[in-house]
């Protein structure tokens, strides 16, 4: 398969905190990016990803992730038996991030220890991000939680409670599906499921124009994203693909649904008369 073709190159990053893996194809070792980024049907510029320790210094950075795991699996880790070594080398499919840290506890005694792991879209940097959230980091779910209830859709009946919890889900759940389209340089409200994880393509273009209409109302920047997207997309006859692949790619399909510009109209209008946002449309 294509991610088979990477080399995970690995380095230690903050003074010894965490590593960073970037992802190289085996034919373009130099990892040359192009500055004008044409659509590709695969995305051979996957950002860096990263793993931090949040609060002691790891002792121990590892990369083989084959023999970390060994037949013991997730479960029973053959190499929690023995002892581990500073070791960067592995670049394949075996490879993993893995921290090792000493923690001494009294009887009956707990401790929680932190980390940060994501990826480095761009105009990020690692050492922000991890400053970010080391500062309070025992109260950031906390916090994330709290956050979550600022810009919620309500519904509220009086002796069914379970109906506000049920919607309050149904938001979150809808919420956290929106990610970040690093070609077209949107967020999106991605379907997911088995057209983008299974099948590969973000599609079709009439679901996230429909999943962005309760947001016309807690949160009208989501909606603004969505259309935004969708227009990048357009072609210059007006007319929407059904969907996009790899990296900004039209997907080669010969159906052409005639219901997905309404969409794109429905959710544009809502939005306009809801708002009254019309310089938007500029």
């Amino acid at each position: 398969e294509f991610s088979q073709k990477f080399i995970h190159k690995f380095e230690t990053i903050m003074e010894g905190m965490g590593i960073k893996e970037t992802k190289i194809l085996e034919d373009d070792k130099e990892g040359k990016k192009q500055s004008y980024p044409k659509p590709e049907f695969e995305d051979k510029n996957p950002p860096m990803t990263f793993l931090v320790s949040l609060n002691d210094h790891p002792i121990i950075k590892f990369t083989n992730g084959s023999r970390f795991f060994g037949k013991g699996g997730v479960t029973s880790p053959d190499m929690l038996k023995d002892n581990l070594t500073n070791d960067l080398s592995a670049t394949g499919e075996e490879s993993a991030m893995i921290l090792e840290q000493k923690i001494n506890l009294q009887p009956g005694q707990t401790r929680t220890i932190y980390f940060l792991y994501g990826y480095i879209p761009e105009g990020f940097e690692i050492e922000s991000l991890a400053k970010k959230y080391e500062k309070d980091v025992a109260n950031t779910f906390i916090k994330s939680c709290e956050q979550w209830k600022k810009e919620r859709i309500k519904f509220k009946i009086k002796d069914e409670a379970w109906v506000d919890r049920e919607v309050f889900w149904h938001y979150y759940y809808l919420r956290g599906a929106m990610t970040y389209d690093s070609y077209f340089k949107e967020h999106i409200l991605s379907q997911g499921h088995v057209y983008q994880y299974i099948i590969g393509f973000q599609g079709a273009a009439r679901d996230p124009l429909q999943h962005a209409l309760p947001f016309i109302y807690i949160n009208p920047g989501i909606v603004k994203n969505v259309i935004r997207y969708t227009l990048k997309t357009t072609f210059k006859s007006g007319e929407i693909p059904y969907g996009i692949t790899g990296s900004g790619q039209l997907i080669p399909l010969p159906i052409k649904p005639s219901d997905q510009e309404m969409w794109l109209l429905w959710l544009t209008s809502e939005y306009i008369l809801a708002t009254r946002d019309t310089d938007f449309l500029d």
